[in-house]
């Protein structure tokens, strides 16, 4: 079977190597295999750390693999899980380099991304949650006195539990955002970072700007870049969680142009959709749709503005 591996296989496959490093040591074969599956997807070797991870706080194995949400990040310093660990160090040099920025997991550290398409919902062992939006990628440092998370690219909403002396910190390029328990989202773009607070209050700025730090409260959304003086709007609730729809499947269009519409579907799909009457571009829409139907999507754009629409295995085109 051809085709780049799923988030829900590569989860999969990893609990099947936990289930066998929980069994005993792996022998010389066995050994080379999980070097060599490591080395095959960057993604395996979060999932690895994840499933021995969620393992060490079962009594028994799981069955199969979570659907669509990842296990969670947390761990319990067990013999059981020192001794996987061992297993994991005899796995040779190539698992070694592997897995080497990712080793202090057992302080709570982890690197984790999203494909296209691909929305997770990941549980903090601090009982703060986050959700990771398509394309995104973030590193978790759990640190005693700190919780910092560096959004690398894309999106995520941040469920922060309450804890005044550990701060949490989110780093997004230059731009920082700082809660002790609120709710919000950040999303990345070239230049700065969109921060909307659903719950709380978060205080946001640019690095070596501290002392202009912005405060954001529930339903505001502010937009911080360099050069540029940052702003606050005020966003209705419904809006916001109309913005946060994503973290149920869901694209909520309400009255976006077809062609804003467009670009948001695109972010989920590797086979994009292009508009070629620029006057369908400018058309209002709305609607709920799932983010990984496309089709339902296009057909109402069909019926709602009679237009056609053709498809091939890289884009589908509206006429």
């Amino acid at each position: 079977m051809g085709g780049r591996e799923t988030a829900e296989e590569i989860d999969s496959a990893a609990f099947g190597w936990v289930a066998r490093l929980d069994r005993g040591d792996l022998d010389p074969e066995q050994n080379a295999a999980l070097a060599t599956w490591l080395a095959g997807d960057p993604r395996r070797q979060g999932a690895l750390l994840r499933a021995e991870a969620l393992w060490s706080t079962l009594d028994a194995p799981l069955a199969a693999g979570p659907p669509f949400v990842n296990p969670i990040l947390t761990r319990r310093k067990t013999a059981r899980t020192w001794s996987r660990r061992s297993a994991l160090a005899g796995a040779g040099a190539a698992l070694a380099a592997g897995v080497a920025g990712l080793l202090v997991f057992n302080s709570e550290e982890a690197s984790l991304i999203t494909e296209v398409g691909e929305v997770r919902h990941l549980p903090l062992t601090d009982g703060s949650t986050i959700d990771m939006n398509t394309q995104s990628r973030v590193q978790v440092a759990m640190q005693p006195r700190l919780r910092r998370i560096r959004l690398r690219e894309g999106e995520a909403w941040f469920k922060v539990a309450k804890n005044p002396s550990r701060p949490f910190v989110v780093e997004a390029g230059d731009v920082r955002v700082r809660a002790v328990g609120t709710a919000f989202s950040v999303r990345v773009f070239n230049g700065g970072a969109e921060v909307m607070v659903s719950e709380g209050v978060v205080e946001a700025w640019l690095v070596g700007a501290q002392d202009r730090a912005m405060r954001v409260s529930a339903n505001e959304s502010a937009v911080i870049r360099e050069r540029a003086p940052a702003t606050l709007v005020p966003v209705e609730p419904l809006q916001v969680e109309r913005k946060l729809a994503w973290r149920e499947g869901r694209i909520d269009l309400d009255g976006e142009t077809v062609a804003q519409a467009v670009a948001e579907f695109n972010r989920y799909s590797v086979r994009k959709i292009r508009i070629r009457n620029p006057k369908l571009a400018q058309e209002r829409i709305y609607g709920v749709f799932m983010i990984n139907n496309q089709i339902d999507f296009v057909n109402s754009i069909e019926t709602a503005f009679s237009v056609k629409g053709a498809i091939d295995a890289d884009y589908i085109t509206l006429y």
